[in-house]
């Protein structure tokens, strides 16, 4: 069950409940029920674009495919 801990610890973006890379799959199913794919995307753009920010050294495609790619077609 995922829970509302599982939210992203900023800089590194882990996930602060379980540690993964966040967004964790609890997220992404917190995010899922929350947004219609069209604004889930556009948040998780929003996200993309801070992510990049705060963790340069990471490739666009990496960072894409963490944070927008699987928003345009949830579980």
């Amino acid at each position: 069950m995922a829970t509302r801990e599982h939210l992203p610890n900023r800089p590194g973006w882990d996930c602060w409940a379980c540690g993964q890379d966040w967004p964790c799959r609890p997220a992404q199913d917190l995010l899922v029920e929350a947004y219609d794919v069209p604004s889930l995307a556009e948040f998780m753009g929003a996200r993309f674009v801070e992510a990049a920010k705060d963790m340069p050294a990471l490739e666009a495609p990496e960072l894409a495919t963490r944070f927008v790619a699987w928003a345009w077609y949830p579980h």
